[in-house]
């Protein structure tokens, strides 16, 4: 047996995911980085975490694999319409998370029309529509062949990188959004109180 992930080894039951889970979430931050950085003329670090990746890509091109398998033997008709309609799921649950847990709100599309709580709408749904559709039929058996043909001690190498560098991420993101939320709170309770000393009765 030579050094590549082998069907039977247990790197193409735990490693192989992992790694196209880090390779879709680097992917779609470098895609919305730029998508932004255009946009708003000026340099833009998207997603919650700090370094180069938005994990809820990762998720949702892994929600994609995932319904692939259960969808089969459903009309094709079915099949396409809950894979397209998928990561606008992911986005609307993503975030709700990041606003409850951490009171923060990565994007508003209240202004556009045709949206759903400012989570969502139509035209942004469109866009990963035509993505999920680039992504089964071409990023993902590219990326799981190659990822697959990566000799074994390469990719034990860049899944331990990969799992300490995403640690040690997570946890000083969420602590920063955390001691942001805190400080936010704050700052709201001390405005309230000034307003309520500003127009008590006798003051002033």
């Amino acid at each position: 047996m030579d050094g590549s992930f082998a069907l039977t080894s247990w790197t193409r039951v735990a490693l192989v995911p992992f790694l196209y889970f880090c390779t879709c979430s680097f992917l779609g931050w470098v895609v919305e980085s730029t998508w932004r950085t255009l946009r708003e003329n000026r340099l833009v670090n998207s997603g919650f975490l700090t370094g180069p990746f938005i994990p809820m890509n990762g998720f949702g091109a892994h929600m994609l694999m995932a319904l692939q398998a259960l969808l089969q033997g459903f009309p094709p008709i079915i099949a396409w319409g809950i894979l397209l309609l998928s990561p606008s799921v992911v986005e609307y649950a993503g975030s709700l998370v990041l606003e409850r847990l951490f009171h923060l709100k990565l994007w508003d599309y209240s202004h556009l029309p045709f949206n759903l709580q400012g989570r969502i709408c139509l035209a942004y749904s469109l866009v990963w529509m035509l993505m999920a559709l680039a992504v089964v039929s071409w990023l993902q058996p590219t990326l799981l062949g190659a990822i697959q043909s990566l000799d074994q001690g390469i990719g034990l190498f860049l899944s331990g990188m990969c799992v300490s560098y995403l640690l040690i991420d997570m946890v000083m993101s969420s602590r920063s959004m955390v001691n942001y939320a805190a400080f936010a709170a704050r700052i709201n309770d001390m405005l309230a109180q000034g307003l309520r000393m500003e127009f008590a009765p006798g003051t002033g």
